[in-house]
């Protein structure tokens, strides 16, 4: 992948399912490591929701996993970017034919905002199928909503990261009718913001894409790369390239409090010096209000087919 592709996929900003810890190691006992993670109670209940979900997971506790699912679950998979509601996804799991042998975390990241978390992570699998051992790394975003004094998980996304591509120090006006009718003023609010944002990335506007985001932003790119607003920034300033085209479809908004969760996905034919590429993604955002204002707290993007169907 040249350089400037590669910026590009950093900066899709419209845009996993993990089961943050391992079962059959000594590692499983000891707790994730958060960074840059808001102290407080919040914090270690979100936590606590994780490691009760990794234990139904290796337990193939159907039951138990029911009950943590939020009614309106959403789950972005690593494999094409489809989408699946929470009917959809259990009857995967009911029906997997692998077990996971191994599952270990790493730069763990939980982040509370009022009512909604937002849990950020890469994580190292080894799993067993029908036809042996598979081994794989993912970049992963996690949402969690607080109702009736009871966290549940609403969306689950995951970027399965290329074996030769290594995170650990990394340093280094479009068609709108796809949008569906808000249904409610805060959704209508996040829509434009969402459309706003769209446009600063169209024309390349720093100054508008830096109003939208929050100092503790993080993005989750096309092959699994965590980055902060800073590096996205750097990035978003480097290289030759555009879109000629950007239509959200499918989009789906879901208000919180002071907090808002976007999915759907993205086609577009974006233009990296003279190559053009079409494509398409599935993309998670998290919006927070805080001191008067929406900001994008977290965007999370996986590839899929163009107009793929589930």
């Amino acid at each position: 992948m040249t350089l400037a592709i590669r910026v590009v996929s950093l900066l899709v900003v419209f845009a996993s399912w993990l089961v943050p810890f391992e079962a059959s190691s000594a590692a499983s006992d000891q707790p994730p490591t958060t960074s840059e993670a808001h102290p407080g109670t919040d914090v270690e209940d979100i936590l606590a929701m994780e490691r009760r979900i990794a234990a139904a997971f290796f337990g193939d506790d159907t039951k138990a996993f029911d009950e943590l699912l939020a009614d309106d679950f959403v789950y972005i998979g690593a494999l094409g970017g489809k989408i699946m509601d929470r009917a959809k996804f259990l009857t995967g799991f009911r029906e997997a034919k692998w077990t996971t042998k191994q599952y270990l975390p790493w730069d763990v990241r939980a982040r509370t905002f009022g009512s909604v978390a937002v849990v950020t992570m890469r994580v190292d699998r080894v799993s067993m199928g029908p036809d042996g051992e598979v081994r794989g790394s993912y970049a992963v975003t996690r949402v969690w909503s607080r109702s009736n004094n009871a966290w549940r998980l609403s969306v689950g996304q995951m970027t399965e990261i290329p074996p030769d591509r290594v995170f650990r120090d990394y340093a280094d006006p479009a068609d709108t009718t796809a949008l569906p009718p808000p249904q409610s003023p805060q959704a209508a609010a996040i829509l434009a913001l969402e459309e706003r944002f769209k446009t600063g990335f169209l024309t390349r506007d720093e100054k508008v894409i830096l109003g939208l985001m929050a100092d503790d932003f993080i993005h989750i790119g096309l092959e699994g790369e965590i980055v902060d607003k800073t590096v996205y920034m750097k990035f978003f300033k480097r290289g030759k390239w555009r879109y000629e085209k950007y239509e959200p479809w499918d989009v789906k908004v879901r208000t919180y409090g002071s907090a808002a969760i976007v999915t759907g996905r993205v086609e577009r034919l974006l233009v990296v010096e003279d190559r053009r590429d079409m494509g398409a993604f599935a993309f998670t955002h998290v919006w927070h209000h805080s001191n008067g204002a929406w900001r994008l707290v977290s965007s999370h993007v996986t590839l899929a087919p163009p107009s793929s169907v589930d």
